[in-house]
């Protein structure tokens, strides 16, 4: 498995966003200054506690009308990463609800434009579909019931077409002298510096389902806008016998590379009867290139005749703060089942068409992925990640 960066997840399409557009026409000002991240009611307040323990200064929670629920993180230059949620289910809510039913991630993409009448005349005209436009409403800091915001922080134009799945992409033209007497009003919504926290956006990382498109899209604002591929940001090499210490690795490379905190795993199936095999090598079990249906071949092939057939998956889960972290936050996770030679299901990956769950009488490639990720391996140690993070706060 790849090394995952805080903030972006490194697999299929990925582009890297910097700097500031450039496009006259659309009045552009910091560039891609606004992240959101979705997330469930539920978990909203141990996400926040895992950002406040990897270093980030968090605002009060802010509630604005129609169920609406966050934190800011303010940089330096007043870009800002935002945590979401919603509290009550209303038509406005209800498409953001039913995408959180399903999962959780980056959502909204922000960019800060010096006028939105330009940025509208631009959007049009390229025939990027869009409202607004949209003056904001008044927010209300929860803890206190002070409102701020009477008058409007900023207008919001949103793109009605979305790039790419669970995508949303909007522009703010915002009431600067607004913002900052709403800083001296309220203070603990200013930025406040610390140690771990970034000066400012600086790149965004995107998954997307056509590179080409997206690529056209930014690039026709003006972004600065390159494949991973061209910063050479290699895959970690795994040399290791053990789990642990190939998460590890992976972990302090991308902590290296990215000069950010690094969340990897390394993950496999260990059979009973096999001594654990494949193991570490169950990625590359019949060799190379890789290919899951030959390494599902030499498994069934490695089997035959044997009567038993238990097997469990494995996850470890490495957090590094900094690639020389020396206290490194590790979690781990088991899946137990077994094997069977005929294939079942057409969703999951890897091993999944072989590994049977006893408990549901399932494969994992039959498994509903909200039902697969509440027994996975994965899942249960992500889980025991976010415990271990709270805990240590």
């Amino acid at each position: 498995m790849n090394a995952k960066w805080i903030g972006g997840l490194l697999v299929g399409g990925l582009l890297a966003i910097g700097g500031q557009a450039t496009a006259d026409g659309l009045g552009v000002g910091r560039g891609i200054d606004h992240v959101g991240m979705l997330v469930r009611p539920e978990n909203f307040d141990a996400d926040s506690r895992i950002l406040a323990r990897l270093g980030f200064s968090e605002t009060p929670v802010l509630t604005a009308a129609g169920g609406i629920k966050n934190r800011l993180i303010w940089f330096r230059d007043l870009s800002y990463l935002e945590l979401d949620t919603f509290t009550e289910v209303n038509p406005s809510t209800a498409p953001f609800l039913d995408f959180l039913a399903h999962h959780e991630g980056a959502k909204f993409y922000g960019t800060e434009v010096l006028d939105a009448a330009k940025a509208v005349a631009f959007l049009t005209g390229a025939g990027y579909p869009n409202v607004g436009p949209i003056p904001a409403g008044p927010l209300t800091v929860a803890a206190t019931g002070q409102v701020v915001g009477q008058t409007p922080l900023w207008s919001l134009i949103i793109l009605t077409s979305n790039l790419a799945p669970d995508n949303s992409n909007f522009f703010l033209d915002y009431n600067e002298a607004q913002v900052r007497q709403m800083f001296v009003q309220v203070p603990p919504l200013a930025p406040r510096s610390h140690p771990n926290t970034a000066q400012k956006i600086n790149n965004l990382w995107l998954v997307v389902s056509d590179l080409d498109a997206a690529m056209d899209y930014y690039q026709g604002l003006g972004f600065d806008v390159r494949p991973q591929g061209e910063f050479n940001v290699p895959e970690a090499e795994e040399p290791y016998l053990t789990f642990v210490e190939n998460a590890l690795t992976k972990a302090r490379h991308a902590a290296r590379l990215t000069g950010l905190p690094a969340l990897a795993d390394d993950s496999g199936i260990c059979v009973d009867a096999l001594n654990g095999a494949p193991g570490v090598h169950s990625a590359r079990y019949a060799g190379e290139p890789k290919s899951d249906a030959r390494n599902n071949a030499k498994l069934v092939a490695a089997l035959a005749g044997v009567a038993d057939r238990r097997a469990h998956y494995y996850c470890m889960l490495a957090l590094t703060r900094h690639a020389d972290d020396p206290e490194p936050i590790l979690a781990e996770g088991r899946w137990h089942g077994v094997i069977v030679d005929t294939p079942r299901g057409a969703s999951g990956f890897g091993y999944d068409p072989h590994f049977l769950d006893l408990p549901t009488g399932l494969t994992g490639a039959e498994l509903p992925l909200e039902q697969k990720n509440l027994v996975s391996h994965r899942g249960q140690a992500l889980r025991a990640l976010i415990a271990r993070l709270e805990a240590s706060r």
